[in-house]
């Protein structure tokens, strides 16, 4: 008998008196750019002519290339302060809707070489969260780029980034009996 009560005793708090059923249908993911600008690459030493500026577009055009990141061009917005050396002026640019800003510089290193610095800013949260620097030869200008762009992403997304990875293929030129094959290497972009 004392079996027998303890069995119904369990029956009855382990049954389900509640039938309620919570039904969650997710129809798709939704993932927003991340709003960031770019301001100029200071030049603190050197002449570089255009080189600050192809540096630039390089940079955005990963980001942008990702899908994760949107650059919103200084004609869009009322100029907010951002120079390399200083704070940005994170209540322009929040007001804009913008969360991250970059600020960068370039140097010579006197031999045929440059370095790039460059810091990433979190406007909702006023901090600096990452500041790193490249050097090299200046021909390898794309390499600091793109280098400077996989940092940005880690950054902003904590992920590794891709940008400066290069791409390997085997091209196939030549008729069917004497075909000629090289291999090549490219940048991902």
């Amino acid at each position: 008998l004392k079996h027998f009560l303890v069995a119904i005793l369990i029956a009855i708090c382990c049954s389900n008196t509640s039938s309620a059923v919570t039904k969650i249908r997710v129809t798709k993911g939704s993932s927003d750019p991340i709003p960031f600008y770019l301001h100029r690459v200071e030049v603190e030493e050197g002449n570089f002519s255009s080189l600050p500026l192809q540096m630039r577009d390089v940079i955005i055009a990963d980001l942008e290339s990702s899908g994760l990141f949107e650059y919103v061009a200084p004609s869009q917005i009322e100029q907010g302060t951002a120079s390399y050396h200083g704070e940005p002026d994170f209540a322009v640019w929040r007001y804009h809707g913008i969360t991250a800003v970059v600020t960068a510089k370039l140097e010579s290193d006197g031999s045929n070489g440059v370095k790039l610095a460059f810091r990433v800013w979190d406007v909702v949260s006023r901090t600096l969260i990452r500041q790193h620097e490249f050097s090299d030869k200046d021909s390898n200008w794309r390499y600091l780029a793109h280098k400077a762009a996989d940092q940005i992403h880690f950054a902003l997304t904590g992920d590794i980034g891709y940008f400066n990875s290069k791409i390997v293929y085997v091209s196939e030129t030549g008729t069917l009996k004497k075909r000629i094959k090289r291999i090549a290497m490219m940048d991902q972009d």
